[in-house]
């Protein structure tokens, strides 16, 4: 019978891209304020992505990336409707009475890796040894992203919150 196992290797930066994109996506996707339905005369936004790592490669244990609304160029309102819109963060200026200013917050806290994996339909890499000794790795998915009992403390801490007007004005450093 050949013997497996599943190291519980760092993340890569390509997987981690891609829980920080589905994190995104889903609070763009749970905003009702982003719905079909509702147009904006005037808009601004702003996009921040912190990281900390405990990565000795990485001095000072993090890095940040940030992108902020701007104004469209001729150009671009010419080929794509809507984007006059778009001013520059903060929206400045006079506020008509439906003014809104709304944000939110998301931290995740990856304890696990390979747990990290699977909450977010990534695959994990498996090395096995065959009965002739040879050493294989090849990719497991797992469908069912629930996560066994044993697995539960090493699920990642996941935490939404509103921010408050100062907090959603406020341009970062």
């Amino acid at each position: 019978m050949p013997e497996q196992a599943q190291p519980n290797r760092p993340l890569a930066g390509t997987e981690l891209r891609k829980i920080i994109a589905r994190d995104v996506n889903e609070l763009l996707e749970g905003d009702g304020m982003l719905a079909g339905h509702i147009a904006y005369k005037r808009v601004s936004y702003s996009v921040v992505i912190k990281i900390m790592t405990d990565n000795p490669m990485l001095p000072g244990g993090g890095w940040k990336t940030e992108t902020r609304s701007r104004p469209a160029t001729k150009a671009q309102i010419a080929e794509t409707v809507g984007v006059e819109a778009i001013e520059t963060f903060p929206l400045t200026g006079e506020q008509s009475e439906d003014y809104l200013e709304s944000g939110v917050e998301r931290k995740r806290e990856i304890i696990s890796p390979n747990v990290s994996r699977i909450m977010n339909g990534l695959p994990i890499t498996v090395t096995s040894r065959g009965p002739d000794g040879e050493v294989k790795e090849h990719q497991v998915t797992y469908e069912d992203e629930t996560l066994p009992e044993d697995l539960e403390g090493l699920a990642d801490v996941v935490t939404d919150k509103e921010l408050t007007t100062e907090e959603t004005v406020a341009v970062p450093e």
